[in-house]
């Protein structure tokens, strides 16, 4: 049985094979348990709904927000990455919040900031 790749159909019609779909140019990436992620892929169950409407608020302003697994992390303790600015910060949850309005507010991140 000969199998039909959605990059040969594109091809076919000069699709760019990159998807059309938009692209953020800037990421942000939280360390958080798979287990606990929702259908939302910025969304965990054990999220406050504070924490996610700020989250929603980041993510309408332009910045993709995804949640990342990082096998044997402390699930109190988060790694956040933002890029293309490869910035690496380690945050825990309980200052998650602050972390994420200094963002926000384009406050000093440097209390959190870790070495490349």
């Amino acid at each position: 049985m000969k199998h039909t790749f959605c990059a040969d159909l594109s091809r076919e019609q000069n699709d760019p094979l990159a998807g059309s779909a938009a692209h953020a140019e800037r990421n942000l990436l939280i360390s958080w348990p798979r287990a606990k992620w929702l259908r939302k892929l910025r969304h965990a169950s054990d999220m406050n709904d504070t924490l996610k409407q700020t989250l929603d608020d980041i993510a309408d302003s332009g910045l993709r927000i995804n949640l990342i697994q990082q096998p044997g992390m402390d699930k109190h303790q988060h790694q956040v990455s933002l890029m293309p600015e490869r910035r690496r910060f380690l945050i825990a949850r309980h200052h998650l919040e602050d972390f994420l309005s200094a963002l926000q507010t384009g406050n000093s991140l440097a209390e959190w900031e870790q070495p490349r």
